[in-house]
């Protein structure tokens, strides 16, 4: 077995390990509810949404996977940049984006809606081993194979600002390209 997270109000399991089926079980009789089934390699890590109603999966196919965790329907697949093996996968405090860590030196950021990458935190010489957000939603924290922990800021645009400060722009105004390419006009 690869790992096990209990659901926000810990009445539910979800298992992960060396399969292709995520499985969730009830906490108080161990029974098993059901299996998420949809991956084609081994089941690296999940979790549940703050919320408790949405689980994500990370699989060596190189996908997540949503999940809806009352009925057990796939609810959306990411697909893209999801590194095999995925070590860390989080829902943000809000429910609404997905921090991924693993085995490249970057963590990524998903929209929940979409499935669409936001952003991508590189620094790292190693793998990304956990990420994690405040309990805020502010601030990400990740750390690696380097022995380093790195605190950066969640929203893209306050990063913006702060870089349009360095540059000196005042009022900090971005290009056309540099508007598309940041997804400034959403």
């Amino acid at each position: 077995m690869g790992g096990a997270i209990f659901s926000p109000d810990g009445k539910t399991l979800i298992t992960t390990g060396f399969a292709t089926t995520a499985r969730l079980w009830d906490a108080a009789t161990s029974k098993e509810l059901r299996q998420l089934q949809g991956h084609t390699g081994w089941d690296y890590s999940a979790a549940f949404s703050p919320d408790g109603k949405t689980i994500v999966t990370f699989n060596a196919d190189r996908t997540a996977r949503l999940w809806d965790a009352t009925t057990g329907q796939e609810l959306r697949q990411i697909q893209g940049y999801v590194v095999n093996p995925s070590y860390s996968a989080v829902f943000s405090p809000d429910g609404t984006q997905i921090l991924t860590g693993g085995s490249e030196p970057v963590a990524h950021l998903w929209d929940v809606a979409t499935g669409q990458e936001l952003r991508r935190f590189q620094s790292f010489t190693g793998s990304v081993v956990s990420a994690a957000f405040s309990p805020d939603g502010e601030m990400i924290v990740t750390t690696g194979f380097d022995n380093i922990a790195r605190l950066w800021t969640a929203d893209i645009r306050d990063l913006l600002a702060q870089a349009a400060s360095l540059i000196q722009r005042d009022p900090p105004v971005f290009t056309e390209e540099e508007r598309r390419r940041f997804g400034l006009d959403q």
